[in-house]
């Protein structure tokens, strides 16, 4: 691993925002952080105004409708056959979806795979959605992890995502 790659100012910055937990200490490092971003170049969009306005007061934006069953199936094509990686300690890979090992709770698919989805990308850059993040954080907004897996009917307890949890 490149130790300069992560020492870089924008990296440290956002990992020391995502340590914080204390929710008003937070907000003032991401708007410091997106200070410092390009702004988006936003164009008027009373829905995305109304999201972003969601989003900050409920702290959740519910997307009507936005992938339908033609859209899932079009993902589930695109990444069948595609290997998985368990998430948790074995941290198993090269899994196959119609004969995943006993005890396995999350298998994701690599970034790779994701990216190669014409229809994830489409998630990924659509207008709507980064229009929203752009309001809603003040800058032009960037991917910083991508994941789509499977959680696994299995024995034992719940781990890590599988319990309740914030994703930053």
């Amino acid at each position: 691993m490149d130790l300069q790659k992560l020492i870089r100012p924008g990296i440290l910055s956002y990992g020391a925002q995502r340590m914080i937990l204390k929710h008003p200490l937070r907000n003032g490092i991401a708007s410091i952080i997106a200070s410092r971003r390009p702004a988006a170049q936003d164009k008027p969009d009373p829905k995305a105004d109304s999201a972003a306005d969601e989003l900050r007061e409920n702290g959740i934006y519910m997307i009507p409708k936005y992938l339908d069953a033609v859209a899932v199936r079009d993902i589930h094509s695109a990444l069948n056959g595609m290997p998985l990686d368990e998430r948790f300690s074995p941290y198993r890979k090269n899994l196959d979806l119609n004969a995943i090992p006993e005890h396995v709770h999350v298998a994701a698919y690599r970034t790779e795979a994701l990216l190669k989805s014409e229809k994830v990308m489409s998630i990924a850059n659509d207008p709507h959605l980064i229009a929203v993040a752009s309001k809603y954080l003040g800058c032009k907004p960037t991917i910083s992890n991508m994941s789509i897996w499977w959680s696994l009917p299995t024995d034992g307890s719940a781990q890590e995502a599988e319990n309740y949890h914030r994703d930053v």
